[in-house]
């Protein structure tokens, strides 16, 4: 009996450290693929222009009158532009910065799930699937010079120090501080914060909740009105800019879910078995509330997976701690298929094998060549004699200016914020050049 137990221990420690190597495998190609000079995410020469701008190249938020548009709030762009300025780079700043927020984030799951009373190797197993799913399923944004995960980096940070006031009931003020920091570099970060206070309406009085809105609300009150101060009537003209619904992009958003529909399954599972307990009753109801916003978020135009970061985060937290569960009950063969299931998927995935263009003779080959593509791109914006309307990525490689933002221009036309022909107009005048082509990133 003793021989059969400790055998049950070591298939289940090895299959932890399976679940942590594929981790760290995935992690590898985005780490890589960071330093190269090629374009990862069509965002990423917009957020350069405005880290630029940050550094005083221009206003960070533009005038009505130009074709370009900063809906983002400022403080990632002086994040990404202060750092970008001793790089010399704010592409490969931003990227490093998406790098480091990845292990920020897997460090404070394994950190929430022991604070919920998960062993540490449970917490293991919330930070490795953690990394492990963004790497291989939401890759467009990891590695990336876009604020999304630099912002979830820093409000998770505040979210395990609000659980952790929560559990002596003081010092509230620092990780509400933290949070709405959070909200200024990347406002699409709702979850957490209403989950912290979902835990004080579970775990804690409502003097300690009616402080925090209180003092969330005038955080956020002073940083509007800073922004006001710097940046006058045009920070709001282009925070608000009009963003159109697409309630046809339903099935995208479901589809971004596919590789967390498994979790989320066991996690019902188990939830259903432990409903008595407050912790799963808090897990499952940041799990709905994540699952719905983030769908919500999903279906406005432009919109993409990072809509659903929140969601990962918490079905990472729940498999931490339902691995936690199985442990206290005692069920060998139950922890092991929990493990089993969640790294099947990973296992599975195509994109777990791309780190191996690293060491291939054709996979240094095909990087090769998209180099040369993208320098022959660059150079011929570079050699335009005017403007160039192209990929802002090259033409922030280009050192041309960034005079026309294709999206939000697209969204004010649709909103007759501006005429239909705003660009058509300087093209035809002559004073614009558009270069259309599309680009694929290596295998992506």
């Amino acid at each position: 009996m003793l021989v059969m137990k400790s055998l049950s221990k070591k298939l289940i420690g090895g299959a932890v450290f399976f679940l942590s190597c594929i981790a760290f495998l995935s992690f590898m190609w985005p780490c890589y693929r960071a330093f190269l000079p090629i374009m990862v995410n069509t965002n990423e020469g917009w957020n350069a222009f405005f880290a630029d701008a940050a550094m005083g190249k221009m206003p960070l938020y533009p005038s009505l009158d130009r074709l370009i548009t900063n809906n983002y709030p400022p403080l990632s762009f002086y994040v990404v532009g202060g750092f970008g300025k001793i790089l010399g780079d704010p592409i490969l700043a931003g990227r490093i910065l998406s790098l480091l927020a990845i292990i920020i984030i897997a460090f404070c799951i394994g950190k929430i799930v022991r604070q919920f009373g998960g062993s540490l190797q449970a917490a293991v197993v919330g930070s490795a699937y953690f990394v492990g799913t963004i790497c291989l399923s939401f890759r467009w944004y990891v590695g990336v010079n876009d604020p999304q995960l630099l912002a979830q980096a820093i409000m998770i940070v505040g979210f395990f120090l609000f659980l952790r006031a929560m559990e002596r009931d003081a010092n509230y003020w620092l990780p509400l501080l933290i949070m709405v920091v959070a909200g200024f570099l990347k406002h699409n970060i709702i979850t957490l914060p209403l989950s912290a206070m979902l835990g004080l309406v579970l775990w804690r009085r409502w003097r300690a909740l009616r402080f925090s809105l209180l003092f969330s609300g005038v955080l956020v009150a002073i940083g509007l009105a800073c922004c006001y101060c710097c940046y006058g009537a045009d920070f709001f003209h282009n925070f608000l800019t009009p963003r159109s619904w697409m309630p046809e992009k339903t099935m995208d958003a479901l589809g971004d879910l596919q590789s967390l529909v498994i979790g989320m399954f066991l996690w019902l599972l188990m939830a259903s078995k432990e409903w008595q307990q407050r912790r799963v009753q808090f897990i499952t109801i940041m799990m709905i509330m994540a699952l719905v916003l983030g769908l919500v978020q999903r279906l406005g135009s432009g919109v993409f997976v990072n809509a659903q970061f929140d969601l990962v985060i918490v079905v990472a937290i729940a498999m931490g701690l339902g691995f936690q569960l199985l442990v206290d009950q005692k069920k060998e063969l139950s922890q092991l298929l929990w493990l089993l299931f969640l790294t099947g998927p990973l296992i599975v995935s195509p994109d777990l094998f791309s780190f191996t263009q690293i060491f291939s003779f054709s996979g240094r080959a095909a990087i090769k060549q998209e180099e040369q593509e993208m320098n022959q791109l660059i150079e011929e914006v570079r050699t335009s004699p005017v403007d160039v309307f192209c990929e802002s990525y090259i033409t922030y490689r280009a050192g041309k200016p960034f005079v026309v933002d294709a999206f939000n221009v697209e969204e004010r036309i649709k909103a007759k914020k501006l005429p239909a022909d705003a660009v058509d107009r300087l093209i035809k005048e002559g004073k614009l050049v558009e270069v259309k082509r599309e680009w694929l990133v290596g295998e992506e």
